[in-house]
């Protein structure tokens, strides 16, 4: 079975090629007209995008083919397979510590603490955004959480209270992460604390629920604002344009 955030993402793929393609006969389709897709969905700098959306319609020709025994599905997917489109190419950005300092510094300017901590947890531990904060998913996934709202859905997923320790060993997804060799994030449980890194003990924070909400809404934050939120203190604090959230993951350290 797909994972919620997995599924999400092919139906909304799937509901842009319907909403944009799904009048067109297939009849009418040739292979310069998929060129012509692919160029549109790229647009000035959307490779990922339009290149999701020509997998999904091999997808789509390939069930039509197989399983419909379509001509039409057959013969666009040979077409298909006789064409190369544009990928991504692999990431090379980084973020520094000197940028990981300057981001928690604005975000605390801002008055978003807890995003200044998710920063400091994803710079240290490499972790990736959706294991620091989490993710909110239907109400009808079968999933147990004590999490939950109306609008939002469930939340699961995210860094709780619960796994840290009183060592500050922070039990997460299968593994153990030392927080007390994490400078930064000490340094953003000692703010949250309001005491010195030395005196600081775990009974000083909470003792459960999510570690990293929103201050506006008291919830867990949804992906769309967090990265929106995100990218806005990463401009305050001069980061590139071309560094985005998921570069934590392949940090350099001064």
């Amino acid at each position: 079975m797909l994972k919620s955030a997995v599924r999400i993402k092919r139906e909304r793929v799937l509901a842009r090629l319907s909403r944009e393609r799904g009048d067109v006969c297939l009849q009418v389709i040739r292979p310069r007209t998929l060129k012509d897709w692919h160029q549109e969905w790229r647009g000035t700098n959307k490779i990922a995008a339009a290149h999701a959306m020509i997998s999904h319609l091999r997808v789509l020709f390939q069930f039509g083919a197989t399983i419909l025994e379509d001509g039409e599905c057959a013969r666009l997917l040979l077409a298909l397979a006789e064409m190369r489109f544009e990928r991504s190419s692999p990431r090379k950005q980084t973020i520094s510590s000197e940028q990981s300092r300057a981001f928690r510094k604005k975000a605390h300017w801002r008055g978003w603490n807890f995003m200044a901590l998710a920063q400091a947890l994803q710079f240290e531990l490499l972790l990736p955004q959706k294991e620091v904060i989490g993710q909110w998913v239907s109400m009808s996934e079968p999933v147990e959480t004590d999490v939950s709202h109306s609008k939002f859905g469930k939340w699961l997923g995210g860094i709780r209270w619960e796994q840290v320790d009183n060592e500050f060993v922070l039990h997460h997804s299968s593994n153990r992460y030392l927080l007390r060799n994490s400078q930064m994030v000490m340094e953003e449980l000692a703010i949250l604390a309001q005491k010195p890194i030395a005196s600081l003990v775990r009974d000083d924070l909470s003792d459960r629920g999510p570690v990293i909400f929103c201050e506006v809404t008291g919830l867990p934050y949804r992906t769309s604002e967090f990265r929106r939120k995100w990218r806005l203190v990463a401009d305050l604090a001069g980061l590139p344009r071309s560094v985005t959230n998921r570069d934590n993951r392949r940090a350099t350290r001064d």
